[in-house]
């Protein structure tokens, strides 16, 4: 589909910021568009660590107030509506883009009000499935998830079939690979270079298995008395007490080997220079970004056997599938991978031919592309 014809393109993140699987799937479509030659325009409300990003190939960066949707505020939330209907015709786009499941109620309205339609990254199951959300998904364009079960999730909430779309995530493979210098890499980041790393990298909450995880490294045992388990991301606040309780709980000689790193926009240097990373999820995740990141930087990732999950690792990587939420099962898991560096570079070598084989770029940008020029070509005098 490329050459048909550019589409100028609105990306509508309230707060762009590092540290969501969605806002990053997003940023790395909107980045391989604009490679591709079409028009991007990010429009924000209050700018975050993502906005750089998006200046490296955005036209344009717009400002703009986008309060969420209320009905015990009408005022506030149609002016949210008005901003961004007002900044999609001022700017002369074909369609918006967005993941922040918030605006699609927005989303719908501009595309009544002013016939620019908009495409959803779908990166979290269905959030609900009132008459007016019934009436935005009907009206908002166009939806993609990135998986079957995904998408199911937003049919059973009343998103037409016709209008859903499933396209798998995706990884830059170029920029996640296995790093040539490791202990030059820890050195920069301030880890010791003799060390086994266990990482974790993604948002610290109950969901996520943080619990499960610290509990399965403080009985690792003697023998692994030099493992640091390193989480990168923000802590939830809902979840800051329960996470500083667990830390309390942890003999010292583990609680000493535990670091924490903040959000960071460089996720690929934290995958290069660890020797295992976890994704402890204990419930069903629409696609596993993390682990397909890991993979393509060549390390072994133990993770929860949930959703879509063992369909990406494939057949021959079971072993490294994990019952959510049992301890004992993932303290054996990092007890194996661990203490057999040959196995873990066999199966990091494994898993970064797979990344490659199956989740490059280039089909998942296609895909995109092609329902973005369907959905503009009216509009575009096509």
């Amino acid at each position: 589909m490329r050459g048909i014809g550019r589409v100028k393109l609105v990306v509508v993140e309230p707060t762009p910021a590092h540290g969501g699987g969605s806002e990053a799937m997003v940023l790395s479509l909107a980045r391989g568009l604009a490679g591709r030659g079409h028009e991007i325009v990010l429009v924000h409300d209050q700018p975050g660590s993502m906005t750089a990003d998006y200046a490296a190939f955005a036209t344009d960066i717009i400002s703009t107030a986008l309060p969420g949707f209320a009905f015990r505020v009408p005022a506030t939330t149609m002016a949210g509506v008005w901003n961004l209907m007002s900044t999609v015709r001022r700017c002369g786009a074909h369609a918006g883009l967005s993941s922040h499941l918030g605006y699609l109620r927005h989303a719908a309205l501009v595309h009544r009000l002013v016939r620019v339609p908009f495409l959803f990254h779908l990166g979290l199951p269905c959030v609900g499935s009132t008459p007016l959300l019934r009436w935005s998904y009907r009206n908002l364009g166009f939806g993609i998830a990135p998986s079957a079960h995904t998408a199911a999730s937003w049919e059973a909430g009343g998103w037409p079939r016709e209008l859903l779309g499933v396209v798998p995530n995706w990884v830059d493979i170029e920029r996640f690979q296995p790093a040539t210098d490791v202990p030059a890499l820890r050195r920069s980041l301030s880890l010791e270079p003799e060390a086994r790393y266990v990482l974790f990298l993604g948002r610290i909450c109950e969901q996520k298995g943080i619990r499960v995880l610290l509990r399965a490294f403080a009985d690792l045992g003697p023998a692994h008395e030099d493992a640091v388990l390193l989480l990168v991301g923000g802590v939830a606040p809902d979840f800051a007490d329960d996470f500083e309780a667990e830390l309390g709980r942890l003999p010292e000689t583990r609680r000493s080997k535990v670091l924490l790193r903040p959000v960071t926009a460089f996720p690929e240097r934290y995958y290069q220079a660890a020797d295992v990373a976890c994704v402890p999820s204990l419930g069903d995740e629409a696609f596993g970004l993390t682990v397909i990141e890991a993979m393509s930087c060549g390390l072994p990732v133990l993770t929860s056997a949930l959703g879509v999950t063992p369909d990406i690792l494939g057949e021959s990587h079971a072993d490294l599938l994990r019952r959510p939420g049992d301890v004992a099962h993932w303290t054996q898991g990092l007890r194996d991978l661990l203490d057999n560096s040959a196995h873990r570079r066999r199966t990091g070598i494994s898993l970064r031919d797979r990344a490659v084989a199956c989740f490059g770029p280039e089909p998942g940008l296609d895909a995109y592309e092609e329902r973005l020029i369907r959905m503009t070509a009216r509009r575009r005098g096509n």
